[in-house]
């Protein structure tokens, strides 16, 4: 079914959609310039500071994990009171190698889309010339005709 915004029902539903979509970016707009003061460059650095400090101050110690990227199972195990995995590495989804190996695959990737996207389009481009040159030689040819 098609969308059209003549009909009164539709209508409706664009003008409530767009007084949702309004209110929406008013709020988020409203919240991001309270939240960074303005300016998160300025503030964006001193405003996460004073939110851990906040969470540290609400969480009791004993409930809170400060847990810092790269050292690996013991912190969090003794955190939850588990012992350590033994012949088991820590997930690393997000270090450079993994980061680096995810941009080759996604290049290789693009590049194998841009061939086959040249191959089609060339090849659809050649059959038309193809075609086109056999019938002009077919009407050319039977009359005797050369180029």
């Amino acid at each position: 079914m098609r969308f059209m915004p003549e009909s009164p029902q539709n209508a409706s539903q664009v003008r409530t959609s767009s007084c949702i979509n309004h209110m929406l970016t008013t709020l988020l707009t409203e919240f991001w310039h309270e939240f960074w003061e303005g300016s998160f460059e300025h503030n964006g650095k001193r405003r996460y500071a004073e939110h851990y400090e906040l969470v540290r101050s609400l969480v009791p110690a004993e409930n809170l994990l400060e847990y810092k990227m790269g050292e690996g199972w013991k912190p969090l195990c003794d955190f939850l009171d588990e012992p350590v995995p033994e012949g088991r590495k820590f997930p690393r989804l997000n270090d450079t190698e993994g980061f680096v190996g995810r941009c080759r695959r996604r290049n290789h990737m693009q590049m194998l889309n841009v061939l086959f996207r040249a191959s089609l389009y060339g090849g659809s481009m050649l059959a038309i010339v193809l075609s086109a040159g056999m019938t002009v030689r077919k009407f050319l040819g039977s009359h005797g005709k050369a180029w």
